[in-house]
């Protein structure tokens, strides 16, 4: 299982989660296993090309595969590009990278559609 986070830095587990997906400077990709754990942490830095009207950031973080993206909110456009790609959005308050995983292990994640939350994941 592959899950994106829009995240500040490039601490590993410790990066804090932001607060603007689109504007994060980096998407850290996180491989976990089975028991959705994490085997592999990496952050890429966002090529803000979307900036520029060349590429919108749901492309970028589209283009990393994963099967789930958590967020602490997103806008519409993107919440619909990740749906119509079969990637399922999350929304989380937490901190960090690490809390995140620790709730979606949990099952106590919301989908994010629009400003709503709906479904239970994890």
């Amino acid at each position: 299982m592959r899950v994106v986070i829009p995240t500040l830095g490039n601490e590993g587990i410790e990066s804090k989660i932001s607060e603007r997906s689109g504007q994060a400077p980096y998407y850290t990709v996180i491989d976990l296993d089975e028991r959705n754990e994490a085997l592999k942490v990496e952050a890429i830095a966002n090529s803000e090309e979307h900036l520029e009207g060349r590429r919108h950031a749901a492309d970028q973080i589209v283009s990393l595969n994963p099967q789930v993206v958590i967020a602490r909110s997103m806008g519409p456009r993107a919440i619909a590009r990740f749906e119509d790609t079969g990637v399922t959005v999350l929304r989380s308050d937490a901190k960090t990278i690490g809390e995140a995983l620790s709730l979606y292990r949990e099952g106590r994640l919301s989908g994010l559609v629009g400003d709503r939350h709906q479904h239970r994941y994890g």
